[in-house]
C-alpha cells in the first residue's frame, strides 16, 4: 500500500503510481489537445489513409482534435471520462489517485465553460479559474521550513 496523502506530500517518483490521475491527463489530451493537427508528415510512398489514395511525397496533415471526437472510435466521445483509460495505464493504488487533489471553482457557475477559442492551440474563451484547498499535511511542512 502506498503511503501518501495525510502522512506525506506526492513527490515526483510517485507520479507514475497514481493511475487514475494518468487517466485523467490521457483524457484531458484527447479531448483538449495542445494543437488540434499534428505535425505535417509526408508519405514515403504510395498509401491508402482514411481510405484516400495518397501518392508518395503528399503532405498529409492529421486532424488529432476530429479523430479523438470520433464517435465511431470513441463511445460519448465529447464527454470527459478519465475511467476509459484505467486499462491502459500502468500504475499502483487506483483508490489513491482518486483522492490526491481537492479542487473548487472560484466562481459560483454549475458548469465550466470548456467553450473553445480561437488560436492554433486551442486556448478556451473563458479561462478557468480553480483554487487547489491546501491539506493539513501543508501545515506541517510550511511550519517545519519556518
Amino acid at each position: 500500500m502506498l503511503k501518501w496523502g495525510q502522512e506525506r506530500l506526492i513527490d515526483e517518483p510517485d507520479v507514475p503510481k497514481l493511475q487514475y490521475l494518468q487517466s485523467i491527463i490521457s483524457e484531458t489530451l484527447r479531448l483538449y489537445p495542445a494543437g488540434p493537427l499534428l505535425l505535417p508528415r509526408m508519405s514515403s510512398s504510395d498509401c491508402i489513409v482514411g481510405g484516400y489514395d495518397v501518392p508518395a511525397d503528399t503532405i498529409i496533415l492529421v486532424n488529432a482534435w476530429a479523430i479523438h471526437r470520433d464517435p465511431k472510435l470513441w463511445e460519448d466521445p465529447t464527454s470527459f471520462k478519465p475511467e476509459r483509460f484505467e486499462n491502459y495505464v500502468d500504475g499502483g493504488d487506483q483508490d489513491q489517485g482518486h483522492k490526491c487533489f481537492e479542487w473548487e471553482k472560484v466562481e459560483e457557475k454549475e458548469n465550466v465553460d470548456m467553450t473553445e477559442g480561437n488560436g492554433i492551440t486551442m486556448p478556451k474563451a473563458e479561462p478557468l479559474v480553480a483554487m487547489c484547498k491546501a491539506r493539513p499535511v501543508m501545515d506541517i511542512v510550511l511550519h517545519q521550513n519556518v
